[in-house]
């Protein structure tokens, strides 16, 4: 359950990063945009928090994993019980 609430709550966060990043790129694109450098300056703090978050999932999909399989010594005293 853990797992599954935890990628709820990045869900939203990714869709609300996504957003800012449309907005940001439209602003970017549009003839005689204003202040070019701010837009593109949220455009890398974007793909910064998208390394983020991908660096977060990747170590909560590993971790239940380690839980699930066990290593050799566990799996020895399982069979020796």
């Amino acid at each position: 359950m853990r797992i599954r609430a935890s990628f709820d709550i990045w869900s939203d966060d990714i869709g609300r990063l996504i957003e800012d990043y449309q907005m940001a790129h439209l602003e970017l694109a549009k003839p005689g945009a204003e202040d070019k450098s701010a837009m593109a300056t949220k455009i890398l703090e974007f793909l910064d928090q998208m390394h983020d978050f991908e660096v977060v999932i990747r170590s909560e999909i590993r971790a239940p994993a380690k839980l699930l399989a066990p290593n050799e010594t566990d799996k020895k005293a399982l069979f020796t019980a």
